[in-house]
């Protein structure tokens, strides 16, 4: 005998059958009346199904007795992981149709798909019409909400979100002031980004990886390359390890205060620390080599990438050719060091830039022939 599917399973197959925002009326009649809210749900956010969810619940909006506060969280938390913002504010403000009001879970969950969609003026009016009712945010909103300004490079409002924790009796953890960092780095406002650090010192909030390398980024976008170093060579004392990108960061901040030296060593650390060169700081450390008149080392550099398996890109030829160039010029070259590798820098420049000058062209077979 075969065993009856549950009456979820079976509405399950249903709707997994129906077309992209079916309408309501087409979602009804294809769920039973005692189905399990839950478990039907959970398999449709699984199927990626959080529009058929949103139909769902439109077409179940009448029937109090069906759908409770869980049922909406499950439902506003899949638009948020699909999305679809909209559709989860939508679920929100129809909670009070089946005589409930929002709780922090709803708020939350709605605050996270603002977040995750980009949304971030939605997502500080939810929280400033959190304050105004019976639900003040907690830290989870305030993170989404944060993060939803960072995201958007919106530093002012990522600020004054951070201010207005301050007035609550929540303390800030290491993700929010990461996101808080990360909003000022994208806005290039290194002084803010290091203020914030400062400010989860005074938070007895440990700044991590992620904090460290935002604001390595944001003095590194706004050429402060000796509070980026600082920053740096700060982070072991904090107990962490410099990853790639923490090297990357500063080694272009060197690059564009023309600190070949310090680039070139932190180039040398990566190594001793056994991480990975990638193309970004080897370019980095060329064009630090060039902005210095080092051509040696920026073309040792270049094999360099090549016996360690990273393919030169644009940048490092140009950044190398204009070190040759400008040693070339000043009449204190000899490039019978490595001929090879000047005409390989000269034969790249010539496939990714096809219009290069013959003057240009002129000036390296000079050098290779003399």
């Amino acid at each position: 005998m075969a065993v009856a599917k549950p009456t979820w399973a079976a509405s399950l197959v249903r709707l997994l059958g129906l077309s992209r925002f079916p309408r309501p009326d087409e979602v009804r009649p294809s769920v039973e009346r005692s189905v399990d809210v839950a478990k039907l749900v959970r398999r449709l956010q699984q199927e990626n199904r959080a529009d058929v969810i949103c139909s769902l619940f439109n077409a179940m909006i009448e029937e109090t007795s069906t759908l409770d506060g869980p049922h909406f969280t499950l439902a506003i938390s899949a638009c948020a992981k699909s999305s679809l913002w909209a559709q989860a504010l939508s679920l929100l403000n129809s909670i009070p149709a089946v005589r409930m009001d929002p709780n922090i879970f709803h708020f939350s969950a709605a605050v996270s798909a603002c977040e995750k969609a980009s949304q971030w003026p939605r997502a500080v009016e939810l929280l400033r019409f959190m304050w105004q009712s019976s639900v003040p945010p907690n830290l989870v909103t305030f993170g989404a909400a944060v993060s939803a300004c960072e995201k958007a490079g919106e530093w002012t409002k990522a600020l004054q979100l951070m201010e207005a924790l301050e007035s609550t009796r929540l303390h800030g953890d290491v993700v929010l002031y990461s996101a808080a960092i990360s909003s000022c780095e994208k806005g290039t406002q290194w002084l803010q980004a290091l203020a914030l650090l400062q400010w989860m010192s005074s938070a007895q909030c440990l700044p991590n990886r992620v904090s460290f390398s935002a604001a390595i980024s944001a003095c590194e976008k706004a050429w402060q390359w000796q509070w980026a170093l600082h920053l740096f060579r700060a982070m072991p004392a904090a107990g962490l390890a410099p990853q790639a990108i923490s090297f990357s960061a500063t080694i272009s901040a060197c690059e564009k205060g023309e600190q070949w030296p310090f680039a070139l060593q932190l180039l040398r650390e990566m190594s001793s620390a056994q991480l990975a060169y990638d193309v970004f700081c080897c370019s980095a450390t060329i064009s630090a080599c060039e902005k210095g008149s080092q051509w040696l080392t920026a073309l040792d550099l270049l094999e360099l990438m090549q016996r360690q398996q990273v393919s030169p890109n644009l940048i490092s030829y140009t950044a190398a050719i204009a070190a040759c160039a400008r040693a070339q010029h000043r009449g204190r070259v000899c490039y019978s060091v490595c001929p090879h590798c000047v005409f390989k820098v000269l034969l790249c420049w010539a496939l990714y830039v096809p219009s290069i000058t013959i003057y240009m062209v002129e000036s390296f077979w000079h050098v290779l022939t003399t």
